[in-house]
């Protein structure tokens, strides 16, 4: 989620978007790979200073049928995965993988 438009900003060093499309493509992949998982949020909160792939707060919402201490250590195990696979969003975005508006 963020809390900018995505439309305009440079894709490169715009933490803003980068981020809003890390917590939607993690979020749904958090909901297909882990069967227990029924709904999944990511919140980032980004630091001045910090690389991108370091954010400053990554926050989780998870709704879980069955064990919710598996199903958590999961989850965090495969954001901290994707983090840093971060560098690499701004490419998707530039070549038209994700479409921004």
């Amino acid at each position: 989620m963020s809390l900018e438009a995505a439309c305009g900003k440079n894709p490169v060093s715009h933490v803003g978007k980068i981020y809003n499309f890390f917590a939607q493509q993690t979020a749904e992949k958090l909901v297909s790979e882990i069967e227990e998982l029924k709904e999944a949020y990511v919140f980032l909160v980004s630091r001045i200073g910090s690389p991108i792939n370091e954010p400053q707060t990554v926050l989780l919402k998870l709704r879980v049928e069955g064990d919710f201490s598996h199903v958590s250590s999961r989850a965090k195990e495969l954001v901290r995965e994707e983090l840093e696979t971060i560098p690499s969003y701004y490419e998707k975005i530039v070549s038209g993988v994700w479409p921004c508006c």
